[in-house]
């Protein structure tokens, strides 16, 4: 069953900033944590959802499902340093949006 894309689609120039806000900042935070940190993501990434971390901005719940393979402390370290540094772009409902989906609950 293929997942809901949270976003739209298009290729317009503002979203595509967009997404290129959001893949730097979670690119920042997991590189910040640990190269091994950022390995193993984008490893469960493509290993689970054949995408890379770019493609989380559209799907939020894959990098979601990616965290949850982590310990726990770290995983919560992550989503708030996200959270920490996309918050000033929080007034954006799709940066919004994304942040919110990253704290929804996972179903293992």
């Amino acid at each position: 069953m293929a997942a809901n894309v949270l976003f739209h689609q298009g290729n317009s120039t503002l979203d595509q900033t967009r997404k290129a806000l959001v893949t730097v900042a979670v690119e920042s935070v997991l590189f910040a944590v640990g190269d091994n940190i950022h390995k193993k993501i984008s490893d469960l990434l493509m290993n689970l959802y054949d995408c890379e971390i770019v493609d989380c901005y559209k799907h939020p719940e894959y990098l979601n499902m990616a965290l949850s393979h982590l310990e726990y402390d770290i995983h919560l370290k992550i989503i708030e340093s996200i959270r920490k540094e996309l918050g000033k772009y929080s007034y954006i409902k799709l940066v919004s949006s994304f942040l919110n989906a990253l704290e929804k609950p996972k179903i293992v």
